[in-house]
């Protein structure tokens, strides 16, 4: 049976203010990743996304 992992953004883990590389602007955000499996919590690193460059879907 294959093992479902979830994926969930820590709230309050946010930072802004990072700069982005391709805006040229301190507009990209970093938030703290954390997998939640079935052996419990554990960290995944974070992610950056600069919302001004990012095309909304």
């Amino acid at each position: 049976m294959a093992e479902t992992t979830y994926l969930h953004i820590v709230p309050g883990a946010i930072e802004t203010g990072h700069w982005c590389e391709t805006c040229q602007l301190p507009s990209a955000v970093e938030v703290e990743l954390v997998v939640l499996g079935q052996t419990g919590v554990s960290g995944a690193g974070t992610a950056r996304l600069c919302p001004d460059c990012t095309p909304d879907e």
